[in-house]
Protein backbone atom coordinates (compact mmCIF):
# COMPACT_ATOMS: atom_id res chain seq x y z
CA UNK A 1 0.00 0.00 0.00
CA UNK A 2 2.88 2.40 0.55
CA UNK A 3 4.09 1.76 -2.62
CA UNK A 4 0.87 2.52 -4.08
CA UNK A 5 1.06 6.19 -2.51
CA UNK A 6 4.40 6.63 -4.00
CA UNK A 7 3.84 5.49 -7.25
CA UNK A 8 0.25 7.54 -7.35
CA UNK A 9 2.21 10.87 -5.93
CA UNK A 10 4.74 10.35 -9.04
CA UNK A 11 1.44 9.53 -11.40
CA UNK A 12 -0.22 12.75 -10.18
CA UNK A 13 3.09 14.87 -10.93
CA UNK A 14 3.88 13.27 -14.03
CA UNK A 15 -0.02 14.33 -15.35
CA UNK A 16 0.40 18.08 -13.82
CA UNK A 17 3.24 18.71 -16.32
CA UNK A 18 1.75 16.74 -19.35
CA UNK A 19 -1.04 18.67 -18.36
CA UNK A 20 1.15 21.97 -18.54
CA UNK A 21 3.42 21.23 -21.18
CA UNK A 22 1.48 18.74 -23.78
CA UNK A 23 -2.28 19.51 -23.49
CA UNK A 24 -2.78 22.49 -26.14
CA UNK A 25 -0.06 20.51 -28.47
CA UNK A 26 -2.04 17.51 -29.33
CA UNK A 27 -6.22 16.60 -29.45
CA UNK A 28 -4.95 12.77 -27.99
CA UNK A 29 -3.67 14.33 -25.01
CA UNK A 30 -6.71 16.71 -24.10
CA UNK A 31 -8.90 14.67 -24.33
CA UNK A 32 -7.16 11.67 -22.90
CA UNK A 33 -5.80 14.02 -20.10
CA UNK A 34 -9.13 15.82 -19.26
CA UNK A 35 -10.71 12.05 -19.04
CA UNK A 36 -7.66 10.96 -16.27
CA UNK A 37 -8.24 14.39 -14.25
CA UNK A 38 -12.02 13.44 -13.90
CA UNK A 39 -11.69 9.81 -12.87
CA UNK A 40 -9.02 11.23 -10.78
CA UNK A 41 -10.58 13.87 -8.87
CA UNK A 42 -14.13 11.21 -8.76
CA UNK A 43 -11.68 8.40 -7.07
CA UNK A 44 -10.33 11.22 -4.70
CA UNK A 45 -14.20 12.21 -3.61
CA UNK A 46 -15.02 8.75 -3.50
CA UNK A 47 -12.32 7.81 -1.07
CA UNK A 48 -13.38 11.09 1.23
CA UNK A 49 -16.95 9.85 1.32
CA UNK A 50 -16.05 6.34 2.17
CA UNK A 51 -13.94 7.11 5.06
CA UNK A 52 -16.34 10.23 6.25
CA UNK A 53 -19.54 8.49 5.61
CA UNK A 54 -19.49 5.16 5.69
CA UNK A 55 -17.10 3.85 8.60
CA UNK A 56 -18.81 0.47 8.83
CA UNK A 57 -18.86 -0.76 5.13
CA UNK A 58 -18.01 -4.06 3.13
CA UNK A 59 -14.74 -5.09 2.48
CA UNK A 60 -15.50 -5.51 -1.08
CA UNK A 61 -15.81 -1.65 -1.75
CA UNK A 62 -13.32 -1.24 0.33
CA UNK A 63 -10.75 -3.09 -1.69
CA UNK A 64 -12.11 -1.71 -4.95
CA UNK A 65 -11.72 1.85 -4.35
CA UNK A 66 -8.41 1.37 -2.57
CA UNK A 67 -6.91 -0.95 -4.54
CA UNK A 68 -8.74 -1.88 -7.85
CA UNK A 69 -9.92 1.53 -9.16
CA UNK A 70 -6.12 3.26 -8.24
CA UNK A 71 -4.12 0.35 -10.55
CA UNK A 72 -6.66 0.65 -13.80
CA UNK A 73 -6.43 4.51 -13.04
CA UNK A 74 -2.86 4.08 -13.35
CA UNK A 75 -2.82 1.41 -15.77
CA UNK A 76 -5.08 4.39 -18.03
CA UNK A 77 -2.21 6.79 -17.33
CA UNK A 78 0.81 4.62 -18.19
CA UNK A 79 -1.33 4.13 -22.18
CA UNK A 80 -2.32 8.09 -22.24
CA UNK A 81 1.63 8.58 -21.39
CA UNK A 82 3.28 6.13 -23.78
CA UNK A 83 1.21 7.22 -26.49
CA UNK A 84 1.82 10.76 -25.94
CA UNK A 85 5.09 10.03 -25.95
CA UNK A 86 5.09 8.14 -29.14
CA UNK A 87 3.25 10.71 -30.95
CA UNK A 88 5.69 13.35 -28.96
CA UNK A 89 8.61 11.57 -30.85
CA UNK A 90 7.48 10.63 -34.44
CA UNK A 91 6.64 14.90 -34.50
CA UNK A 92 10.22 15.72 -33.37
CA UNK A 93 12.10 12.87 -35.84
Amino acid sequence: MLAQIVLGIIQVISAIYLTAKIYFKSDYAKKNLSNYWIVTITELILVYWLFYNFQETYDTVKWLIMLVFPMSIAIYFYIIMKKIVEEYELINN
